[in-house]
């Protein structure tokens, strides 16, 4: 697990799971440091795959339109940040370092 904190004085945590099966899974987190104030919220599913991902990582859920895409390496630097509908194109970026 890495915990990196932004220049914005924000903290992102990333980390590796492990399932029974030996199945990988990689978290990312940026914790916010504010109140929400709303009497109503929406709940969203998202998946993003494959894990790892060489030439395109899938966004897939139930996302209205475009959604921002934020990709940050392993010391929480941000290597990426696209708008999309479904698809990201990482070719360009370092293999395992994000």
């Amino acid at each position: 697990m890495a915990i990196a904190l932004q220049a914005d004085d924000q903290f992102v945590i990333t980390g590796t799971t492990f399932t029974t099966s030996d199945e990988r899974k990689i978290f990312v987190a940026r914790y916010l440091n504010e109140i929400l104030s709303t009497k109503q919220f929406e709940e969203s599913f998202v998946s993003i795959y494959p894990n790892p991902a060489r030439e395109i990582l899938n966004v897939q859920g139930n996302l209205k339109g475009e959604v921002k895409v934020e990709i940050f390496d392993m010391l929480g630097k941000k290597v990426m940040d696209v708008q999309t509908l479904s698809k990201v194109d990482v070719s360009s970026l370092a293999e395992h370092m994000w």
